[in-house]
């Protein structure tokens, strides 16, 4: 969360009366009902694949990255984003 909540710092937005959209909630919801009625592995069976999809993903950019190097520009964002979720943490 740490990087999330830098963003907010960077660009001066507040999380104050934001409201999650229909889908997301859906999602969100979904997730905590089955994590707080099932067993552990079925908690674990609907929180991991979100973890597994971002670190794919952020390994595959980070590869990509390193391939393209300074030709192409960033936002800084990007890259952090990058390095949180293609690193090795």
């Amino acid at each position: 969360m740490s990087l999330h909540n830098s963003f907010f710092v960077e660009w001066n937005i507040s999380a104050q009366g934001a409201e999650q959209m229909p889908n997301c909630l859906l999602y969100t919801s979904y997730m905590k009902r089955i994590v707080a009625t099932r067993s552990h592995a079925q908690g674990l069976a609907v929180l991991l694949p979100c973890f597994w999809v971002y670190m794919h993903v952020g390994k595959c950019m980070l590869e990509l990255r390193s391939k393209l190097g300074d030709s192409v520009s960033r936002p800084a964002p990007f890259d952090a984003w990058i390095d949180m979720y293609g690193g090795e943490d």
